[in-house]
């Protein structure tokens, strides 16, 4: 099982191990939990990390667009804040943290 701790909350979401869990913090306080499957076509690594970007971004993302500096830190710092005032917290599915290249 992957674990999810939501931003300043006592929330969390538990996903499949395979899955991407995301858990959302309004800027009033309300909370939002999903766990995510990844297609089979989001294989490679670079692929998974855009479909894991713009889950979390909301923006639409290529499966093969390059990675910026920007989108690397995101994926590894597993936080990210929305133009919004959105505070997106994330766990990336275990294929993706565990080992291999990195992205």
């Amino acid at each position: 099982m992957s674990t999810c701790q939501c931003h300043k909350s006592a929330s969390t979401v538990t996903c499949e191990p395979g899955q991407l869990g995301v858990c959302r913090v309004e800027p009033n306080g309300t909370v939002h939990t999903r766990c995510y499957t990844p297609k089979s076509s989001h294989r490679n690594r670079v692929a998974m990390a855009n479909w894991a970007l713009e889950i979390v971004t909301g923006e639409h993302r290529e499966a093969e667009q390059a990675l910026t500096a920007a989108d690397r830190r995101i994926l590894e710092s597993g936080l990210h804040r929305t133009p919004l005032g959105v505070v997106v917290s994330f766990t990336l599915p275990d294929e993706r943290r565990e080992g291999g290249e990195a992205l």
